[in-house]
């Protein structure tokens, strides 16, 4: 026989890590069903919020849904560690180019679109530049992403300050 405070235990550890990783009821319930769940939306949901008890292997298909849709988020974004910085992220500015600092652009859409790939210079997008300079992406400080020098960028699509 089932002790009531480990269903209520599973109950509680279901319901933290569905908050935990932003699994909406919809999204849950629809996975919980594809994947031979029968109770309800509304049974799962009164489940969840402890008005409803669901037999073991309805809680255990619950839970298996919400593990399977926590696999498939990504992982949670952590603190490097100063070993788990790569050698080009100390020093941002890559030595080349004049005054031993080369330009560096950033690229996507300002539309929302797809991101567009990084190409030559002199593309029409921002700034000219010559053979020999050497680019990479960078994110705005704002977190943005659009094409700009590293030196010089009015974000006008022009080179000069």
């Amino acid at each position: 026989m089932e002790n009531p405070s480990d269903h209520e235990h599973q109950r509680l550890l279901l319901l933290r890590a569905i908050r935990h990783t932003q699994i909406s009821l919809g999204e849950l319930w629809l996975h919980y069903f594809a994947i031979g769940g029968d109770a309800g939306e509304y049974e799962v949901e009164a489940y969840l919020h402890g008005s409803f008890t669901l037999p073991p292997l309805q809680r255990d298909l619950l839970a298996h849904a919400a593990n399977e849709l926590i696999d498939d988020r990504p992982p949670p974004p952590r603190a490097p560690y100063s070993t788990d910085v790569p050698e080009s992220e100390h020093n941002p500015r890559p030595a080349s180019g004049p005054g031993g600092y080369g330009p560096a652009i950033a690229y996507a859409t300002d539309d929302g679109g797809d991101d567009a790939a990084p190409s030559a210079p002199g593309n029409g997008r921002t700034g000219s530049g010559s053979a020999g300079d050497s680019f990479g992406t960078e994110e705005s400080r704002d977190g943005g992403m659009g094409w700009a020098w590293n030196e010089g960028a009015r974000g006008d699509g022009s080179d000069s300050p």
